[in-house]
């Protein structure tokens, strides 16, 4: 049995496996992370709640502890401002409020990951040179559409997630 396709069938033929190439290929490289990695995400606002909530976190501008945590918690969302209160900010508050920690400024370097449609880890710079990067997990408030503190990443988890990045 012979089939015999016309010039114009062998064309449509052409383009439908070029087309499903395509879509496998697309598949392939979202399936492993590649087309998310390769998008590029917009700088966020030096006025988003964020960066409040990391300057207020490394200042000491308040007198008391409990104003203190208020103060970085605004801009966190609510589970990274319990994680803060109960791991991070006793040994934080005594640090900063003794002037043991340098007077650090950060500004925003990169998206390093896109974690889900509202979750990403921000790579920070900073002006201390004995750490002159800082990460961060933020999440996207949905109603206002600000990015809070979710969390700061340890040092280890940025080395075996990012390398030296």
């Amino acid at each position: 049995m012979e089939f015999i396709l016309s010039r114009k069938q062998m064309i449509a033929v052409g383009i439908v496996l070029i087309l499903l190439a395509f879509a496998a290929g697309g598949y392939f490289a979202w399936s492993r992370g590649a087309m998310l990695a390769s998008l590029k995400f917009d700088t966020p606002s030096l006025s988003e709640p964020v960066f409040s909530a990391i300057d207020s976190m490394f200042t000491a501008s308040v007198t008391s502890e409990s104003a203190w945590e208020r103060q970085v918690c605004a801009g966190m969302t609510v589970d990274g401002c319990k994680l803060f209160e109960n791991m991070y900010g006793p040994a934080i508050w005594s640090a900063v409020s003794a002037g043991r920690l340098p007077k650090t400024t950060f500004t925003y370097a990169e998206t390093v990951q896109k974690v889900s449609p509202t979750d990403e880890v921000w790579k920070l710079s900073t002006n201390n040179t004995a750490q002159p990067w800082f990460y961060i997990e933020v999440s996207q408030e949905p109603t206002m559409h600000q990015w809070l503190l979710v969390r700061i990443l340890f040092d280890q988890e940025v080395q075996a997630r990012y390398g030296s990045k």
